[in-house]
């Protein structure tokens, strides 16, 4: 089975990690994979969920930061 070159976590946005995690998941769960093939697609899963938690964390820090910005300026006079 040929693989997809791995996931540059720069270049790829949540969603499509998200997606790309969801099909590898399935194909995983579907279609019988050699040992080897099986390793490389986990590997590559590890590498789409670290982008997915990396994407998430700075989403939660931004919208923290948007939200404590957003109380300062509701207590401005």
């Amino acid at each position: 089975m040929e693989s997809e070159e791995p996931t540059q976590p720069e270049s790829i946005k949540f969603e499509e990690a998200l997606s790309k995690l969801e099909t590898l998941v399935a194909r995983m769960e579907a279609e019988p994979l050699s040992l080897d093939d099986l390793v490389n697609q986990y590997e590559e899963g590890q590498r789409l969920a670290r982008v997915c938690q990396a994407r998430l964390e700075v989403a939660e820090t931004r919208i923290r930061e948007l939200a404590e910005n957003a109380g300062e300026e509701s207590k401005q006079p």
